[in-house]
């Protein structure tokens, strides 16, 4: 069924780590040791982390889907985009001789004089060898003055010996191809986890990569002398202040490790896809309309350092006349640091709280004015979120005044919320919830609208509890977290919301899946997830914690799977407790063994997400690494129909990611989706959003893959 241009060539080892996060103890009690590219070092990986595009209504001229990769053995990541037909979704190949891989519009490159940003002490410095010079100052004594001459603290931030050491160092991380002892030509680190954001706005993709830095890229080519871009060039890179370490930072990684790679040892440094948002002001003047927006990033680094950073990354003014309708837009773009929240900050104990973070942040405001609302980041506290940091009174903090004293300093068994002004990165409030491991949230707002104003957040923790955080009206007023329901199993993915009209009521649908991939001990475990589709009850009279909703008392269907790779139809099941769907939800139970460790998406009605049976990920040969695609109706929990991606049986071994929908000018949707040994495979998804149950799909396979180097 699958048709490429290219070969396999792939190991369970290569599959396999693309898509576990951490494979390390991942609680809130232990630290993240490098596992297991540092064990399991034998074999060449490209991501599973999904593809970007810039429209997910795919359109003539504006098609164009991002992909990264990275390769093992040179510790290098790659990042290609590639144009998308409007009208099949599949990519435009240039080439007619067959070629092993399709043509890309564009390869991402580093540049021999490339525009690099360090942040050590709060402020974007563009590096330059400059800065290795030290400090001489002169004193007055009566005879000439003497000179005193103080080395530069950027000796220390890069961990440099001597100041020629610091120069070749600064040299190197901008592009120089000279031979320095020690030192290697620079090249983009591993792109493992992270995804590519697109931003149409500033017509820049940005990737951030393992070797500490976050790159931006040009998307088009235009424009002459110093304003002329060229896509796929880098237009600058930032290193966030956790990766270029000022003093006293001693658990942070050191750029100079990287620099100085010997191959022997893989860090994840910046391994967290970041979210970028953009607030507009508008003034106009006479027949001219301006609209002046700034777009910022806020992101954690997964499993590279504890915290969440945010920057601004450019601006976009857009002038358009009414009596012509002509439109002129200047674009700027660089890193202009805001803030760094973690456990080297001194700012307030509330920075202790934060661990390693996966899940993506949400900038957004708050509903606390209708002129000048508070702009905001949110986020988890993440994993391994105990290091409460030297000097803190763990009998005065604020927000635990329901804990007893003597319990402070126990919150392994406890999550964190935070909402964190976006200017100042000083918190507005810290929630905590009974659970371990909260990471990946997502908000919903009555609309979008040019506010952006979320008013209630969800997120789900390792113990399986999904909860419910109200942000409406003014920080003194919100209340307490309530528990939307306890499912028993780890939630490790990103939830999807939605509001639905039955039976002429709207119901807030929150859909999430269990299940977990985030340890060695996940992979053999043969546990078996689900995909949930919980209506919040939480204004119900009455609604505490102990209401929240179990799964007994969900509307309860088993999905059905296929067992080769064809796409299936799914003709329905009797459902359990059938009445309850529009008061409780419904739960869809897994086949043994898969599990959801990916977000899910909803389109035209339905919810479609991956499901993945891991295998061992230090053995080579053929495993058992399976994945699916389920396609359910997003009211009733009823299966549409379903795919196999992977067959063990076929020797067909592979993870999934989650699945980037986009809807073609024919007006059909297909399915992107990344696997672990680099491919991308196309899911023809027209009857499946256009029918509820009974009928089955055209899946098409992978369309083009990279090649890999052995």
């Amino acid at each position: 069924m699958f048709t490429a241009k290219g070969r396999r060539g792939r190991t369970a080892l290569a599959a396999a780590l693309a898509m576990v996060p951490l494979l390390a103890q991942a609680d809130s009690t232990t630290t993240l040791p490098d596992y297991p590219l540092e064990v399991c070092a034998s074999d060449t990986s490209q991501s599973g982390a999904a593809a970007a595009v810039t429209n997910s209504n795919i359109v003539q001229g504006d098609s164009t889907m991002f992909a990264s990769y990275y390769n093992y053995n040179a510790l290098t990541g790659a990042l290609q985009a590639f144009s998308i037909d409007p009208a099949t979704g599949a990519i435009i190949d240039t080439n007619t001789n067959d070629a092993i891989v399709p043509t890309p519009l564009w390869t991402a490159a580093t540049s021999t004089s490339r525009t690099v940003y360090g942040n050590p002490s709060g402020t974007a410095t563009q590096l330059a060898s400059s800065l290795c010079d030290p400090t001489v100052t002169t004193t007055s004594n009566g005879n000439g003055g003497t000179q005193t001459s103080t080395p530069s603290l950027w000796l220390t931030y890069l961990q440099a010996s001597t100041q020629q050491e610091c120069s070749n160092i600064i040299s190197k991380l901008l592009g120089s191809t000279s031979t320095v002892s020690g030192l290697r030509s620079y090249a983009i680190g591993t792109i493992i986890h992270s995804e590519p954001v697109y931003v149409s706005g500033l017509q820049r993709l940005f990737q951030p990569a393992n070797d500490g830095m976050l790159h931006a890229f040009y998307t088009v080519t235009g424009g002459s002398g110093q304003s002329a871009t060229t896509a796929g060039n880098e237009a600058w890179a930032y290193i966030p202040k956790a990766f270029l370490a000022s003093v006293g930072q001693t658990e942070a990684p050191k750029i100079d490790t990287y620099v100085r790679s010997t191959y022997t040892t893989h860090k994840y440094w910046l391994d967290s896809t970041p979210v970028i948002e953009p607030f507009s002001t508008k003034t106009t003047s006479g027949n001219q309309t301006t609209t002046n927006s700034t777009y910022y990033l806020a992101s954690g680094f997964g499993k590279g350092a504890k915290g969440v950073y945010s920057i601004q990354v450019g601006t976009n003014q857009t002038t358009v006349n009414s009596s012509n309708n002509n439109t002129s837009t200047t674009i700027t773009s660089q890193p202009t640091s805001q803030w760094t929240f973690n456990s080297t900050e001194t700012s307030t104990d509330s920075n202790a709280y934060v661990g390693y973070l996966y899940g993506r942040p949400i900038i957004t405001q708050l509903n606390d004015s209708t002129t000048s609302p508070t702009k905001v980041a949110i986020f988890a506290g993440g994993f391994s979120n105990t290091d409460i940091g030297s000097g803190i009174n763990c009998v005065n903090i604020n927000y635990d005044s329901s804990i007893a004293n003597a319990n402070r300093c126990n919150i392994s068994n406890y999550s964190y919320l935070f909402v964190i002004d976006l200017s100042t990165g000083l918190p507005i409030q810290r929630f905590r919830v009974e659970g371990k491991g909260l990471n990946k949230l997502a908000g919903f707002a009555d609309s979008y609208s040019s506010l952006n104003q979320i008013k209630y957040v969800y997120g789900g923790d390792l113990d399986g509890n999904v909860w419910r955080f109200d942000l409406t009206g003014t920080p003194g007023s919100w209340p307490n977290p309530l528990k939307l329901a306890s499912l028993s199993k780890p939630i490790t993915s990103e939830p999807e919301l939605a509001e639905i009209d039955i039976n002429g009521s709207p119901k807030r649908f929150v859909y999430v899946g269990t299940g977990r991939y985030l340890t060695p001990s996940d992979v053999d475990s043969g546990d078996t997830g689900a995909m949930y589709g919980l209506i919040d009850r939480v204004d119900d009279s009455g609604y505490t914690d102990a209401s929240a909703t179990i799964p007994s008392q969900l509307s309860t269907i088993s999905l059905a799977q296929s067992t080769d790779t064809s796409s299936s139809a799914y003709t329905g099941s009797t459902a359990i407790n059938p009445n309850n769907v529009s008061t409780y939800g419904w739960l869809a139970n897994l086949p043994t063994g898969q599990r959801v460790i990916n977000a899910p998406a909803l389109a035209n009605g339905k919810v479609l997400f991956t499901a993945n049976k891991p295998a061992s990920a230090c053995t080579n040969g053929t495993t058992g690494m399976e994945s699916w695609l389920y396609a359910i109706d997003y009211k009733t929990g009823f299966q549409t129909a379903y795919y196999t991606l992977s067959n063990a049986s076929a020797n067909n071994n592979f993870l999934a990611s989650r699945p980037t929908i986009v809807k073609l000018s024919t007006g059909e949707y297909k399915a992107l989706i990344r696997s672990t040994d680099g491919d991308t495979i196309k899911v023809d998804l027209g009857n499946l959003l256009s029918t509820s149950g009974g009928t089955g799909s055209t899946v098409k396979g992978v369309f083009w893959r990279e090649v890999i180097t052995q």
